[in-house]
């Protein structure tokens, strides 16, 4: 699914997967739900830390009973 994306990412690049804004980007880093590191004041978000972040999401909304997002998808990594 993301084997196109290189194995760190920028900012951008989590927008584009994800298709939000930069605030909502910099929400979800600054929140905690989704782990980066810092080189300089640069942020990057290894794309392991992405997948175990889109996981976590997937767990969570079945077992909330929310939205199952993964039905008939395969597997994110």
């Amino acid at each position: 699914m993301l084997e196109h994306l290189p194995d760190i990412l920028t900012v951008k690049d989590l927008q584009a997967v994800l298709s939000i804004g930069r605030s909502k980007a910099y929400s979800i880093l600054h929140s905690g739900d989704l782990q980066y590191i810092t080189i300089g004041r640069q942020i990057r978000i290894p794309k392991k830390y992405l997948l175990d972040y889109l996981q976590r999401k997937s767990y969570n909304a079945i077992v909330k009973g929310g939205t199952d997002y993964t039905e008939g998808c395969a597997n994110v990594s």
